[in-house]
């Protein structure tokens, strides 16, 4: 089936962000590939506690305790030499705490 899609991208400078970031409806979402699902898994979890520790600000056992209770881990594909995975988070709980995404 042909289709046609269109993609908005804003650059933004100055922030140290984990790649890829994707923000989409009314979650952020941290995407990682790697040889196996585990290890794909461990990478999108990590790069968003990460982000939620130091971008966000919120102390270590805040963002572990926010992230397993919030977060979203979804299988994207195992299909590719890679596996993707990514963490999704909900944008509302990051407004909660005072941060809003660029």
């Amino acid at each position: 089936i042909s289709g046609e899609v269109t993609v908005t991208v804003d650059v933004l400078s100055g922030l140290s962000l984990p790649l890829p970031m994707v923000i989409e409806g009314g979650d952020v979402m941290t995407i990682a590939s790697a040889p196996t699902l585990d290890e794909a898994a461990r990478a999108a979890t990590r790069h968003m506690f990460d982000f939620l520790h130091t971008v966000v600000g919120l102390t270590f056992d805040e963002a572990g305790m926010l992230l397993s209770a919030t977060g979203d881990l979804c299988i994207c594909q195992i299909v590719d030499p890679l596996m993707t995975a990514r963490m999704e988070f909900p944008l509302w709980i990051l407004n909660k705490y005072g941060y809003s995404m660029p």
